[in-house]
């Protein structure tokens, strides 16, 4: 039975209660305020959201159908918990989503939009490079994280499928449920700072073959380094 304190904010508003509901959890779920595996029961989750069950249950129907979690018999709803191979399926599927469609989204950006993620990326990964203390690391590393995000929503994003973008986006919030512990190795994700730039020019450059062939290796390297890292979570709680 999960007794711990959540960190969920308070519903204070009206309106769309089951919205409101599904986009905090989801929030807390992908941000790690609420870890995996962790049991959410009805009575808890109303009572820190200060909303009744029924937006509730609908809130965690909408998160069950995303992958998100899970109903276990008699018990509540627990939050999905990645094994090695969920990872190595997700990140599989990200290397269709996220080549298929680079040429167009390229065609379809402008070179001031090629430039500012540059900058981002820069900016994150200077970040990482300045922290001076762990906590200053894991903030970077997260900051950096979410630069990292932003160029691979806006690639996809450009694509204009929004069937594709609904898939991309559904696998990226699953691969996030690990994200704040990949943030926890600065060193590691500077290393992935060149693969970023290195695609962005050669999409810039209408090298489209290049740019899928660059995509697929910083994938599979971010594949791995997620690997190393739930591995790593996984031998600190045994």
């Amino acid at each position: 039975m999960s007794n711990y304190p959540l960190k969920l904010k308070r519903i204070r508003s009206r309106g769309n209660l089951t919205e409101k509901a599904y986009q905090r959890l989801k929030e807390a779920i992908i941000g790690g305020d609420i870890a995996p595996g962790s049991l959410l029961l009805e009575q808890q989750v109303t009572k820190a959201l200060s909303i009744s069950r029924t937006p509730l249950r609908e809130a965690f129907n909408r998160l069950t159908m995303e992958g998100l979690v899970h109903t276990v018999p008699n018990k509540g709803v627990k939050v999905a918990s990645l094994s090695a191979t969920d990872l190595f399926q997700l990140f599989e599927a990200r290397e269709s989503i996220e080549t298929r469609f680079l040429e167009r989204s390229a065609k379809a950006l402008e070179p001031a939009d090629f430039e500012r993620m540059r900058s981002a990326l820069k900016k994150a990964g200077d970040g990482l490079a300045h922290a001076k203390t762990p906590h200053e690391a894991e903030q970077a590393g997260l900051a950096y994280l979410a630069a990292d995000r932003g160029m691979h929503d806006e690639l996809v994003g450009a694509c204009g499928n929004p069937v594709w973008i609904s898939i991309y986006l559904n696998i990226r919030e699953r691969i996030q449920i690990v994200g704040r512990l990949v943030g926890r190795e600065p060193e590691k994700l500077r290393q992935t700072l060149t693969e970023h730039v290195a695609i962005l020019d050669a999409l810039q450059d209408a090298d489209y073959a290049l740019a899928a062939e660059l995509m697929l290796k910083h994938i599979k390297t971010s594949r791995d380094l997620a690997l190393d890292i739930l591995k790593q979570s996984e031998e600190e709680t045994a």
